[in-house]
């Protein structure tokens, strides 16, 4: 091998084009491993095929400017498997990278292959295929042998093209490449801008070592950032560099990769000259976000078509969705009032009775496209049922393939059948919906179809990050294994749309449409850009064959470093005898040469090139037909065998700018029509020139497929005599083309003219795009533009030239018309006046409800004429009897009255009332094996059931297996009871729903191998699916059951039921209802009483301690059942204990004001509270210095922190989360000195303020038993030993308590006497396990409390 090292060194010294990084094989004009060498086979000498070599290339190019080329030459005489060789001396080194790359350009768009193999055994070979992109053009073909390199043996290479088939092609190809066994790679690095002196860049040598001495001037960094340069470079070892930079640069400079070359001298046995370094050195650039795009929406009308599309869509297009997307004809998305309204609405927009949805869907493809960076869209959603919002990312090129090959970011979701969940979602090919992989999130949002929120992505390299008002969602991190799991390296683009119904959307509830989101603004930031500076200069058209004397529009577009256009004017010149070129880029070529278009930037100058070579004409005479394929010249599509009547082959593969230039003969100066003969499966249109100037435009109507062939005249031309060159341009795919025919433009006779639609109904003021179609003598199709008119007379309504037709305020049948050459066409259009809602029927009319289910009202309006129309946006619901309750969307809750109640719908004076009678009974109560499932995801199996009526069950659960139930009987939105029947041995849960949406998650116990069922309740839409997902655990499965029985009340229970409290204190009593199989169930309003003087106790179970020692009761009363827990009042063990009201200040702030108090005890409290308000008091007793409990009595909706001052020292500051609208006391200890004049001020946040206190009492919450377990210090703390047990302890994430039957509650309190958290002990549930990782590290208490006994835990955090 270095022996042909040596032997390469030689060849490539002299040669330039090779990149460091492979090995030149032949560059066609001498140099080269192979050069000279390569021989061929064509298939005998029949064969009239070749392979020339050296032979001048057919149009240079910015991608391959070499003068001379190689030809393969196949035609139908050759052999199929025609092919040209060369072999090497010594196999190929494949362990440093397997990639060979050649520059082709082929006259067809098919198949190039490249073939390794071990000499002439072609049974042993390994090969790969290189698929032309665009025909007549330079491009690069690369071939990855990476899976084959291990192999020793291949030492011979074979390049076939159209291998396999008897066909007709030219291909040239150029430097052919191999990879090269040494090479220079960095180690990954990231240096932030301003710290780049003394940073360390770590160069690793692959398949050679660096010499004994390395000299800087050997390393040429080509784009350090400015004020940066190469200090030195160390050699660590024979294979490792050390690149030690000088300087940090003052200049704000964009993201930046090192392109670093090193001399060959720097390594013994180099096999090049030069070596370009490969890998990430990054310089990381400007470290703020920068805005690169943004849409505020401040411009009323259409949205911004220089940054979006509004992309029309057919109903049922995706996901079974109901509407039709619409485009701009339609107002389903305007800018209104600063925002962006997408609207969905029953409007019929094909005038169709099936189509009767309409919505839109806004793309930035291909205007506002981006890889990597921050996107933050302000919306407001809507909470129609059916409606389904996206906030969505799609794969601008799909470069991995089709979904969802090439990724989906789903940055924000809803439904309006889950109103209030918001969800962000990945989708790849490995993990997406149709394989049951959901990398996704949800948040309950429940302001989200009234409030704005904005929702988020940041997207790096490394992760996809969500967020809802920059509060984190869900983080998807790129697992660095392929494409299938990260395909987001590539640019994506936004979209944001309506749909309505389909696979998420759900059930269309009629009357709540029509609805809308909001979008206030779409902002895209990028971190890493610098001050922009012009950077690159993209020509275009890029390379171009021309007829001597052609005309070319040339275009340039200038980027920045960022890849940002900059608006700069560029200065043309153009080479070759005989071109010229305008200020304007129009040039007129005579000879071959390069168009330069060059921009300056103060000292900065930059120019793009394009090259023009001339080719010879091939004249055809017209009038008369020319296949498709035998253009003179193209850049694209593929041919195909035809199914058409006549022709052989066909152009298939069109896409939006693929082009055919075809020579003409024109016998005179007259008027022709082209006719085309396209089988068009999606409607399409294709554009006619002469040079630069547009002839017709011919619209394809589609045709019913891919090979059901329409022949579409074009409107008449005018073509002078002479030689000259037409252009046919694909204006979108979705077409095959077989021929062009050139007529004269009288042989075609426009004999009928359709116009659609053919009848329509429209409203008063509603618009309508009305279309033409002309047929000739053949029944063709022929290009025209109508002459629309309304009949005579009509002066009501308007039609105008391009034919959209808008009814004015008369109502009656009316014509529309278009005429060609004519013939006229005609159409009925139907106009009503604008519906008026005259009455509504809500369904159901009766209802029976159990007591807390609920049950789904709908409402249909309809007009003056009996139709169904769309429910105005004014509307309510009520409901009869204080304890239930209806939402906005019809959704009645029973309270726990029992009777029949009145549910009213109105929308202004037009109302309907239905009746709902509430009772203790189910309408919905079933039971489903588990072995019923319609699917299994898993590897669960059956077994024979131990459970009560045997049967069986599934076993072998673990976390991920899903369960999936197409037979479920949920008929409304409601709350529902959720049973499940398993048996366990380790704690676990169950999440209940499917396509992302969750509708409750189950914990499950262990049950010690027992069969036990276990219940919750949650809230489900109408649904025959849905899924049981394991979250967590193992367990057995037996059935699971939903109903939505009312809660039969057999027992309830008071907690604490025996509490010792000095008086002043206070304390919370909950009430806890049973069923007969002790689950816990809702219960309704009790009525609370306590005994004793002075002792008084809210409705919500709020007790407040009198002055009086004694033995009292409290009571609480729920229908016919009683609960009293025991009170021990004892003499305050206080020095100080004093209540200040809030309006008791000796001064204040001028801002907060006094209102009426609905706290206990009524009065008056402060409101309007704000950061920066204060209230002094100068009344305070506090005698000496010493630790007190200040508390605070507030009532607010966000999280706020008080202070406490005296003297201008801060004492203390109070945290004091939202209350969420009730009053709530929160305490804090405070080393207070001695004091009568404090002052508490508002540090953050906004509440009311009733009173506060302070004191030095011992917090009631931590005494049991009758005496003190623990008091604020000075004194000690203890705690009784017990037979509970916690564990681990000290603890930091999740803690095991161990319980003895008795307890009912556990409550976690701070050393200050906090109560923290407080959850329900189920009866028979003896172990409690808890997450603490949420606690700061300290000292804790869990008391647990029960019937006639108190115990309590102490707890280490660490």
């Amino acid at each position: 091998m270095k022996k042909l090292l040596l032997l390469l060194l030689g060849a490539l010294l002299c040669c330039n084009m090779l990149h460091a990084q492979f090995l030149l094989l032949d560059d066609m004009e001498g140099h080269g491993l192979c050069s000279g060498r390569w021989t061929y086979y064509a298939g005998g000498a029949n064969a009239t095929g070749s392979v020339l070599f050296n032979v001048p290339n057919p149009a240079p190019s910015s991608v391959n400017p070499s003068s001379h080329v190689a030809k393969f030459t196949k035609d139908t005489s050759c052999f199929e498997y025609m092919s040209t060789s060369v072999g090497m001396s010594t196999p190929f080194d494949l362990t440093g990278g397997g990639l060979f790359k050649m520059l082709v350009y082929s006259n067809v768009r098919e198949e190039v292959m490249f073939k390794l193999q071990p000499g002439n055994d072609y049974t042993k070979a390994v090969f790969f295929t290189y698929q032309i992109k665009n025909i007549n053009t330079w491009e690069e073909a690369t071939f990855n042998f990476q899976s084959v390199a291990s192999r020793t043996d291949l030492n011979r290479i074979s390049v076939q093209f159209i291998d396999g088939r008897k066909a007709n092609g030219i291909l040239y190809f150029d430097l052919v490449q191999a990879p090269n066994p040494i090479n220079i790679t960095f180690l990954n690095a990231s240096i932030p801008m301003g710290q780049e002196h003394g940073a360390v860049i770590t160069a690793e040598l692959n398949g050679a070592v660096f010499n004994d001495t390395l000299q800087k001037h050997n390393w040429y960094a080509e784009n350090l950032p400015p004020g940066v340069s190469i200090d030195s470079v160390q050699r660590v070892n024979d294979t490792l560099a050390n690149i030690v930079l000088a300087g940090n640069s003052p200049a704000n400079y964009s993201r930046t990769a090192l392109k670093l070359t090193v001399a060959g001298v720097e390594v013994e046995g180099a096999n090049v000259a030069a070596y370009t370094a490969k890998g990430n050195a990054i310089f990381d650039g400007n470290p703020n976000w920068t805005m690169i795009y943004n849409d505020e929406f401040n411009v009323p009308g259409i949205p911004d078509r220089t940054k979006w599309t509004v992309d029309p869509k057919p109903k049922g297009w995706i996901n079974g969705e109901q509407q039709v997307y619409t485009d701009t004809t339609h107002d389903n998305a305007r800018v209104r009032n600063g925002d962006l309204v997408i609207t969905g609405k029953k409007d019929f927009p094909n005038g169709t009775t099936t189509e009767p949805w309409s919505s839109a869907r806004v793309i930035s493809q291909n205007k506002m496209d981006f890889v990597y960076g921050k996107v933050e869209v302000r919306a407001k959603l809507p909470k129609a049922k059916g409606s389904w919002p996206a906030i969505w990312l799609m794969p601008t090129t799909s470069a991995y393939g089709g979904w969802p090959k090439s990724g989906e970011i789903d940055i924000m979701e809803h439904v309006g059948n889950n109103l209030g969940k918001v969800m962000s979602t990945v989708h790849t090919q490995n993990n997406n919906w149709t394989n049951g992989g959901h990398l996704s999130a949800t948040r309950s949002l429940t302001d989200a179809h009234t409030a704005y929120h904005v929702y988020g992505l940041e997207w790096s390299p490394d992760s996809l990050m969500f967020t809802v008002d920059g509060v984190h969602l869900y983080t998807y991190r790129n697992p660095h294994t392929d494409w299938k799991d990260w395909p987001f390296d590539q640019k994506f683009h936004i979209i944001l749309n309506v749909a309505i119904g389909g696979g998420m959307g759900g059930t269309i509830v009629e009357g709540d449409w029509p609805d809308s989101m909001n979008v206030d603004y779409v902002r895209v930031y990028q971190k890493g850009l610098g001050t922009p500076y012009p950077d690159t200069v993209i020509v275009t058209p890029a390379n171009q064959l021309v007829l001597a004397g052609q005309s070319i529009q040339y275009t340039a577009k200038v980027m920045d470093q960022n890849g940002h256009v900059m608006s700069l004017t560029p200065q043309w010149s153009v080479s070759g005898n005989g071109n010229t070129i305008s200020g304007t880029g129009l040039a007129v070529l005579d000879t071959s040469g390069v168009v330069t278009a060059t921009v300056v930037q103060d000292s900065i100058s930059v120019n793009g090139t394009a090259y023009a070579n001339v080719r010879v004409p091939n004249y055809k005479p017209v009038p008369g037909r020319i296949e498709a394929e035998a253009f003179d010249n193209s850049n694209g599509g593929r041919t195909e065998p035809t199914q058409d009547t006549s022709g052989v082959e066909n152009i298939g593969y069109i896409g939006k700018g693929t082009w055919w230039e075809y020579d003409i003969d024109v016998p005179d100066t007259n008027k022709y029509r082209v006719q085309l003969r396209a089988a068009v499966s999606t409607a399409s249109s294709a554009s006619i020139y002469l040079d630069t100037t547009l002839l017709a435009t011919v619209n394809l109507p589609a045709s019913g497929g891919w090979q059901k062939w329409i022949t579409v005249s074009s409107t008449k031309i005018r073509l002078r005599v002479g030689q000259q060159t037409i252009r046919v341009v694909s204006n979108a795919s979705g077409w095959n083309f077989n021929w062009l025919r050139i007529v004269d433009a009288d042989s075609v006779v426009v004999t009928s003219v359709a116009v659609t639609p053919d009848s329509l109904t429209l409203q008063n003021g509603q618009s309508k795009q009305y279309a033409a179609k002309a047929f000739d003598q053949r029944g063709d199709i022929v290009s025209f533009t109508p002459e629309w008119k309304l009949t005579a007379g009509d002066t009501v309504n308007t039609l105008s030239a391009t034919g959209l037709f808008t009814a004015g305020d008369s109502t009656g049948w009316f014509k529309v018309k278009a005429r060609d050459e004519g013939v006229t066409g005609m159409a009925m259009v139907r106009v009503v006046p604008v519906p008026v809602l005259t009455r509504v029927a809500i369904s159901p009319d009766t209802a029976i409800v159990p007591v807390a289910a609920s049950q789904q009202f709908t409402v249909i309006g309809y007009d003056q004429f009996d139709s169904v129309m769309a429910l105005p946006a004014q509307k309510t619901w009520a409901v009869s009897g204080s304890r239930n309750s209806i939402s906005t969307n019809g959704v009645f809750t029973a309270g726990d009255s029992i009777g029949t109640f009145m549910v009213t719908f109105a929308s202004g004076t037009v109302k309907d009332t239905v009746y709902a009678t509430t009772a203790y009974t189910c309408t919905v109560n079933d039971k489903y094996e588990a072995e019923s499932a319609s699917s299994v995801s898993g590897t669960a199996t059956l077994q024979a059931c131990t459970d009560v009526g045997g049967g069986q069950n599934y076993t072998n659960l673990a976390s991920g297996h899903r369960f999936t139930y197409s037979n479920l009987n949920v008929p409304t939105y409601s709350r529902y009871i959720f049973r499940i029947r398993v048996s366990s041995t380790y704690p676990s849960s169950v999440k209940v729903g499917h396509s992302g949406m969750v509708f409750g998650t189950v914990k499950i116990p262990n049950t010690n191998g027992q069969w036990r069922t276990i219940s919750d309740t949650m809230t489900m839409p109408a649904l025959t699916s849905t899924s049981i997902t394991i979250a967590s655990g193992f367990f057995k499965f037996n059935w699971f059951s939903i109903e939505n029985c009312a809660p039969e009340i057999a027992r309830i229970t008071l907690s604490p039921d025996t509490l010792n409290i000095s008086s002043g204190n206070f304390r919370q009593f909950t009430v806890t209802g049973y069923d007969s199989a002790n689950n816990v169930v809702i219960l309704p309003q009790g009525q609370w009483t306590a005994t004793g003087t002075g002792n008084t106790i809210s409705q919500s179970g709020f007790y407040t301690a009198g002055p009086t020692a004694g033995n009292y009761t409290v009571t609480v009363a729920v229908r016919n059942l009683t609960a009293t827990a025991q009170v021990n009042l004892a003499a305050g063990d206080c020095s100080v204990s004093n209540r200040y009201e809030a309006e008791s200040f000796s001064i204040r702030h001028s801002g907060p004001y006094l209102q009426p108090c609905t706290d206990v005890g009524g009065g008056q409290n402060f409101a309007g509270l704000a950061t920066g308000h204060w209230f002094t008091y100068d009344n305070l007793v506090v005698p000496s210095a010493g630790l007190y409990t200040v508390s605070l009595r507030i009532n607010s909706t966000v999280a706020s922190q008080a202070s406490i001052t005296a003297g201008g020292v801060t004492y203390g500051l109070i945290d004091m989360p939202s209350t969420g609208g009730t009053w709530q006391t929160f305490r804090d200890t405070v080393t207070l000195p001695a004091l009568t004049t404090a002052t508490i001020g508002v540090k953050a946040g906004s509440f009311k303020f009733n009173w506060f206190s302070i004191d030095n009492c011992i917090p009631d919450s931590l005494q049991g038993g009758g005496a003190p377990l623990m008091a604020i210090s000075p004194k000690p703390v203890t705690a009784t030993v017990t037979a509970a047990k916690a564990f681990p302890n000290p603890v930091s994430g999740q803690v095991t308590i161990d319980l003895p039957e008795g307890f009912r509650t556990a409550t976690l309190f701070d050393m200050q006497g906090r109560a923290i958290r407080i959850w329900m002990i189920q009866p028979g549930e003896v172990r409690l396990q808890k997450d603490l990782s949420f606690l700061k590290g300290g000292l804790y208490l869990i008391k647990l409390e029960g019937t006639k006994k108190t115990e309590i835990l102490r707890i280490v955090k660490q």
